[in-house]
């Protein structure tokens, strides 16, 4: 009976560390749909000759990732923005767009409206590095951000290509991590630093908890009026992930982005702070 008794323990114990042993690849089924919600709520504000601009944005967004085919090295996705719908104020004066309305899908906004509803084609690596597959992809990295509130709304809404966005849903833990474990990764070039420190806080119900501190330069460079304008913001976001350890799927994301810096004209220096919360979560 004693025996019979430490057996069951050292089966539940064997069942629990096997099914928190993270995955060295994405996991995914062919024909699997995952759809993610996510929200961005922001305020900016920039200081000019005393008087203080106001804007508040808040954008939400239903993405889909759909698994075509499942390969020996890859899987083949079709990545659709199924709804997409921004409020922006700035200076008291309001720009909305909803994907659901067709007179808005018409309008003058049309950059936003022709990606609704038209599926991008990606390869997706185990790894869950990112390849577009045909010309309908297009990269919304700019050479040069057509005017500083553009700029600002690619700093608040973390503006990237699309095999970013498309590899931003996934994480994979190596197998030298565990809860504890902390790591760091670091992108510098000309004109933007991202420092990036990880930490492996807890495990509930194979989910992985990790929590991630970053600190983010941004150069950038614009034109209003005919004036150059440079800017020189930094990012201090603090961001928790739950990760499915048997998937590499990110479940759900929260992130607080805190944002100072200076937009100079003509030798002026405008001072500019900020708050961007961000949420994505899948829908189960």
């Amino acid at each position: 009976m004693k025996r019979s008794i430490v057996l069951v323990f050292a089966v539940m114990f064997l069942g629990k560390s096997f099914a928190q042993q993270q995955t060295q690849k994405i996991v995914l089924d062919k024909n699997q749909q995952l759809n993610f919600i996510s929200t961005v709520k922001g305020n900016m504000d920039q200081e000019y000759m005393g008087m203080s601009i106001d804007m508040d944005l808040n954008v939400s967004s239903d993405k889909n990732i759909s698994v075509k085919e499942k390969k020996s090295e890859n899987y083949l996705i079709d990545y659709t923005t199924k709804h997409l719908k921004m409020d922006v104020v700035l200076a008291d004066q309001r720009t909305t767009f909803d994907s659901d309305n067709k007179n808005d899908m018409k309008s003058e906004m049309n950059d936003l409206a022709r990606d609704i509803n038209v599926a991008k084609k990606y390869s997706l690596d185990h790894k869950g590095q990112s390849i577009a597959l045909d010309t309908i992809n297009k990269t919304t990295t700019k050479e040069a951000t057509p005017n500083p509130m553009s700029g600002l709304l690619d700093q608040m809404i973390s503006n990237e290509t699309e095999q970013g966005t498309l590899e931003s849903y996934f994480m994979l833990l190596n197998s030298d991590k565990k809860i504890g474990s902390t790591w760091q990764d670091s992108i510098v070039n000309s004109n933007n630093k991202r420092h990036t420190s990880f930490k492996w806080d807890s495990t509930i119900n194979n989910i992985a908890i990790i929590k991630i501190t970053q600190k983010i330069n941004n150069k950038i460079k614009s034109e209003m009026m005919g004036l150059e304008v440079e800017m020189d913001i930094t990012n201090d976001v603090q961001e928790t992930r739950q990760v499915n350890l048997s998937s590499g799927i990110i479940e759900r994301k929260t992130s607080i982005n805190k944002m100072s810096g200076t937009a100079d004209v003509m030798g002026i220096s405008m001072p500019i702070t900020g708050t961007v919360t961000n949420t994505v979560e899948l829908k189960q």
